[in-house]
Parts: C-alpha cells; sequence; structure tokens
C-alpha cells in the first residue's frame, strides 16, 4: 500500500481517458466506433496502444488482431458506463482497484522510460550468463527388472554383477525378458530416459526409481535390490547424457522475456527505494503485532 500512498501524497489518480464526442473535423482521429453515442477515436486507440509494452504490440499487428483489440476496448468502455452509471466510482473496493492500478502505471512509465530497447547482443550476454536456465536436465537411460520375491531379484543382480561390464547390458536384458513381471520385459526391461530428480517432479514410479537410477556409477552399474509398488526391482544404466543446453535460437523469445522482466524488476526495485527516502515512513511494530494476533483469532474461529 506504500505505492499507493504516495500515488495519493503526488496527486496522481487513475482514470479513463477522455471519450471524444462525434463531430469533430475528420483528421487521424477520426472515430473508430461509437458507443451509445460516444465516439471512441483513432487517438483513444492508439493512447491505448502506446500504454501497452512495446513487445506487446506485435499482437495487434494484423486487421483480425486489431478487431480483437477494438472487442476488449469495447467490452471494457460499456462496462465502464454501466459501472458508472451505478455509483460504483465510489466504492471504497474500485477506490482501491484504482489506486493499485495508478500505482503500478507509475511504476511502468519508468520503466518504459529506463528500460529502453534491448539489443541482440543483450539478450546473449543473459543467455550465458544463465546457461543453466536453458539447458536440458542430465538423464540416464536405464532397464528394469522386477519380481515379487526379493531372492529372485538379488539372483539377477548378483549373476550380473560378476560379469565383464561389456556383458552386463546383454545378460540382463535376456534374464529380464525371460523373467521379469515388469511391461518392459518384452523389451529387456528397457524402461527409457530418467531425468536428473529436483524434487519438483510429479509422483510416479520413475520419479522414485530415478534417485536410484542416479545413484549408480554409471553405464553397466547395477543397483541392489528394492522395494517400490510392492514389488521388487533392480536396475541397471544403459546410457548416460550430460546436462546440454537448448540452442539460443530455440528459446531466444524466451530469453528476450527474461531479461525484460529482470530489468523491470530491478528498475522497479531501485524505483520504489527512491519514493521511500522521499516520505518519512514510521512503522509501529506494536499495531503490527496486534494485527497479526487478530488474525490469529479469526483463523482459529473459522477453523471447523
Amino acid at each position: 500500500m506504500l505505492l499507493s500512498t504516495l500515488v495519493i501524497a503526488t496527486g496522481c489518480a487513475p482514470k479513463k481517458p477522455a471519450i471524444q464526442r462525434s463531430g469533430r473535423p475528420a483528421d487521424d482521429s477520426d472515430a473508430v466506433l461509437t458507443v451509445d453515442g460516444e465516439d471512441v477515436t483513432l487517438r483513444d486507440f492508439q493512447w491505448r496502444l502506446n500504454s501497452l509494452p512495446v513487445y506487446a504490440h506485435a499482437r495487434y499487428a494484423t486487421i483480425e488482431q486489431q478487431q480483437n483489440f477494438i472487442n476488449a476496448v469495447l467490452q471494457f468502455e460499456v462496462m465502464a458506463d454501466v459501472a458508472e452509471q451505478r455509483g460504483y466510482g465510489d466504492d471504497p473496493r474500485v477506490v482501491d482497484h484504482m489506486m493499485d492500478a495508478a500505482a503500478e502505471e507509475i511504476v511502468d512509465q519508468r520503466v518504459r522510460e529506463e528500460q529502453g530497447e534491448l539489443t541482440d547482443a543483450a539478450v546473449r550476454a543473459y543467455y550465458d550468463a544463465h546457461i543453466a536456465d536453458y539447458s536440458e536436465p542430465r538423464k540416464r537411460r536405464a532397464s528394469i527388472f522386477v519380481a515379487a520375491d526379493r531372492d529372485a531379484v538379488a539372483g539377477v543382480v548378483s549373476d550380473v554383477r560378476r560379469l565383464d561390464a561389456s556383458r552386463r547390458l546383454d545378460v540382463f536384458a535376456q534374464r529380464a525378458r525371460a523373467a521379469s513381471i515388469s511391461p518392459t520385459a518384452s523389451v529387456g526391461g528397457d524402461a527409457g530416459w530418467f531425468v536428473e530428480p529436483t524434487g519438483e517432479e510429479t509422483d510416479g514410479w520413475k520419479t522414485r526409481t530415478a534417485p536410484r537410477v542416479f545413484a549408480l556409477a554409471g553405464v553397466g552399474a547395477v543397483s541392489d535390490p528394492f522395494e517400490i509398488d510392492g514389488r521388487w526391482t533392480a536396475v541397471i544404466v544403459s546410457a548416460v547424457r550430460p546436462a546440454q543446453p537448448e540452442p539460443f535460437d530455440d528459446v531466444e523469445a524466451q530469453v528476450r522475456q527474461a531479461l525484460r522482466e529482470h530489468r523491470r524488476d530491478a528498475i522497479r526495485t531501485a524505483y520504489l527505494r527512491e519514493l521511500r527516502k522521499r516520505y518519512d515512513v514510521d512503522v509501529e511494530k506494536k499495531r503490527l503485532v496486534e494485527l497479526a494476533r487478530s488474525a490469529r483469532s479469526k483463523t482459529k474461529k473459522s477453523r471447523p
């Protein structure tokens, strides 16, 4: 709410752009549409477009996209007129939303003034500095042997581990085809690629098996028997793929947007810090304690 307070202090108030009446001389501001006798002019539309971020202008480059924009403006004008007729302009909730919008507009204006154009060199530099964000994670391919009995799995593990590394994968696949109860038995136990766990995966047998796969030394390494979903399993690593950066050309738009947001956040933070220095802000910590206590009390009362 600090920025909203600053908006009031600086005399900035949000308002709907003035709608020009019909009957104006024919020029580049001629009406694009008329709502209940009031014209929304070309100049009004240009004002709205200019209020959008530069990168958003590309969304309205065709006639069809322009029509969508007109429809959005029309909806806004109609709803705004209805709200005005019903006196919503004085509703405290509406006023709060208006002040929030005004506060955001102040920040957006500062961003537009300072951000400037994103050069190709700046975008590439951001990509190079954050290459981990645009890389495919490490992957490992593995095969599994599944049985209802732990001893059956332990026997396969023991037999395979006695072999030279060059023979382990073939023998493991033969044993999987012959005795595994997994649906992967028909393909020698091949369970495909496992992605290195990050802790954000959805639950599933592959998610729960992945830590076992990545705990192994490398190709040909076999795990001890472990239980999962009520069955005993062993895994063997068949291939390893290191993390691979996605080509810059494939993610350029994504990188450009990330850099734009990064710059916006930095400008916003600096601007808010600058504004705070202009005003004498005194936080009553005792009142905060009272508010927290009141919130906890209401939360307890709302519980069933």
